[in-house]
């Protein structure tokens, strides 16, 4: 099997044009090794673009830190992509900064607990236990956004996460 077989093997397409990386991921960022990429984002740059350039960074136009789409990725700079934050304005979730009216706690136990919610996201219930106490990553909650539209019977929207339109722009 060669490499692009392997990469895209691990990639959900979902109607919005985002690739979700639905392999390993550091809670933030997708991950397959190759060549001396680790970043899935990344190395998706490289097997359907180009090499990237030393010292330059791979950004995200829709930003959803899962995203693997080619036509989704840009080059930029550090200093790019402080600037595409700021325009941006992301921030993660946190037990004080939050996607009212729910903090992290409520959000896991909406959609079942930690045990369910490790297994939708496929990571450690460990994992998911340290969002009740340091809050829960912005690529997360977009992850599990629609089933907790769904789960929590109209007390949170997809429409409260920032940059919603760019990610489910069929909520209009």
């Amino acid at each position: 099997m060669q490499n692009i077989e392997k990469f895209m093997i691990k990639v959900q397409k979902q109607p919005d044009g985002c690739w979700i990386w639905t392999g390993a991921n550091n809670y933030q960022y997708g991950q397959f090794m190759y060549h001396d990429e680790i970043y899935a984002h990344r190395v998706s740059f490289v097997l359907h673009k180009h090499e990237i350039p030393s010292g330059m960074f791979v950004l995200h136009k829709c930003d959803v830190p899962l995203c693997v789409n080619p036509d989704h990725l840009f080059l930029g700079t550090q200093k790019d992509n402080m600037q595409d934050k700021l325009n941006k304005k992301r921030q993660a979730v946190t037990k004080k900064i939050l996607f009212a009216p729910m903090d992290a706690t409520e959000i896991i136990d909406c959609l079942g607990g930690t045990f369910a919610v490790a297994k939708i996201c496929q990571i450690s219930p460990p994992a998911v236990s340290q969002w009740r106490n340091n809050g829960m990553p912005n690529n997360k909650l977009v992850l599990l956004a629609a089933d907790l539209e769904k789960k929590s019977n109209g007390k949170w929207s997809r429409k409260e996460i920032p940059n919603w339109q760019q990610i489910w722009p069929e909520l209009h």
